[in-house]
Formats: structure tokens, sequence, C-alpha cells
């Protein structure tokens, strides 16, 4: 990975369209990640801080202007389509992409629902 785009093309997003139908702590993101198998971290401060029994991972941007307040190590609620699922908040950061300016929330579901591949798009 020699820049920050490449990155990003690893961790495929939902549609724009489905982010209307979801809700991190009652904000609509701007993009959120499929989730994906805690197998696939190498950052060693995020290792760290996961749990192992736990779920998959996902991330959740926002708007610097319409973002949640959390903390790292909170439980929060992840609502999409209906269907509500708590989350730890695992860290937070900035992120700037294409001139665009965002702040995201790195997220672990707390139960496991099986792994998700996120290659395979006929998932979703």
């Amino acid at each position: 990975m020699n820049n920050l785009e490449d990155c990003i093309k690893q961790f495929p997003c939902y549609h724009h369209e489905d982010l209307k139908d979801q809700l991190f702590n009652g904000f609509v993101p701007v993009s959120t990640t499929l989730p994906y198998s805690i197998c696939l971290v190498m950052i060693k401060k995020v290792k760290k801080m996961l749990d192992k029994n736990g779920g998959d991972m996902f991330v959740v941007s926002f708007n610097l202007d319409q973002k949640p307040l959390v903390l790292d190590g909170d439980i929060s609620t992840f609502n999409i389509k209906g269907i509500e699922q708590e989350c730890t908040v695992i860290t937070q950061l900035p992120i700037q992409y294409k001139g665009y300016r965002c702040w995201s929330i790195v997220c672990q579901f707390t139960q496991k629902e099986g792994t998700t591949d996120v290659l395979n798009h006929s998932n979703y």
C-alpha cells in the first residue's frame, strides 16, 4: 500500500444510497465499510484493543460538524435498516481523502455473527 487510496480500496463500503438507512448513535454516516474479520487487522494499536471473542469490525465516517461524541471503549448502537446492534468503539481518527475531511470511528460488533469476507461482494 503506497497511499491512502490503495488502503481504502481494500475495504469496500456500502453504497451511498444505503447510508440513509443507517444510524450510529442517532447520526447518519457519510461512509460505512462492510464488516470485516478481525483477522485482517495488522495495526498493533488496534489489535491490542480488540475483543478476541467479539464480532467483525467496521469503520463508520461522519462530517466533522455532524459526528457523535463517543470515547474509545464506549458501547454504542449501530442501526442498519431497523436492525440495532451493539458495538464497541475501538479508536477514532480524522481522515482526509480526495479533499474531503471526515471523522472516522473504528468499531467492533460485540456479538459474533460469523465471519464476513469483504472481498466477496455477493454477500451484499
